[in-house]
């Protein structure tokens, strides 16, 4: 026999998880339980938000009153939809995660982070002026940390040629000096400016030009 049509359905608002559950509304009771089976056993959020609307159902923090708060919250949501039944076939869903649920199963380590993050921006977060969640980084943050990080990172491999092409003038600078000792007739001292033309040198080699000046010299 054919189902009844009775013009909307009831999904899990746990699908920016995977789930994917529809029930009748005849089922009312199943889609509650079904919910309550996303916490795995833990407690309920004391706080939490309509899927559709800007209401709020808080309660105190023992689970029978949780519990309670969470069907009469469900109750609320469930008339959404009866109100926005269509016949057309054309599914009705959840408007967007409630955050506090969110934040609750986040906190008690029953989602993955990824989906935290990707659930979060479609949540009705209540604006509150200059704040934000812990870890978020706007786009121009984003941006600027990226520039800033390669920016370091080429300045790093700049010093290193640097000091790389140092090195090597040094080398060249000191074989050069060496080769007019070797090669030089009447050796002549050769000062610091003289030595400084041919490039950077380290300190020993300096040492070692002015002990070989000095005993070419005397």
């Amino acid at each position: 026999m054919k189902p009844f049509n009775y013009g909307y359905d009831l999904p899990c608002e746990f699908d920016f998880i995977g789930c994917r559950l529809r029930f009748y509304p005849s089922d009312f009771e199943a889609w509650i339980d079904h919910s309550l089976s996303h916490f795995g056993g833990h407690g309920l959020p004391p706080r939490t938000l309509c899927t559709f609307c800007d209401s709020k159902f808080h309660c105190p923090s023992s689970q029978e009153d949780t519990i309670k708060n969470w069907r009469r919250r469900l109750l609320h949501i469930g008339k959404h939809f009866y109100e926005h039944r269509r016949y057309d076939g054309v599914e009705v869903n959840h408007r967007g995660p409630d955050c506090f649920v969110l934040d609750h199963m986040n906190e008690l380590g029953l989602i993955p982070i990824e989906d935290y993050n990707d659930a979060n921006p479609y949540t009705q977060r209540p604006y509150v002026e200059n704040t934000w969640p812990a870890g978020w980084e706007s786009q121009e943050m984003l941006v600027k940390e990226e520039r800033n990080t390669g920016t370091s990172y080429d300045s790093r491999k700049e010093e290193h040629r640097r000091k790389e092409r140092d090195k090597r003038r040094g080398s060249q600078a000191f074989d050069r000096v060496n080769e007019l000792f070797l090669r030089s007739e009447s050796p002549r001292y050769i000062g610091t400016n003289d030595i400084c033309k041919w490039g950077p040198i380290s300190v020993s080699q300096f040492c070692w030009f002015e002990v070989s000046v000095r005993l070419f010299k005397f």
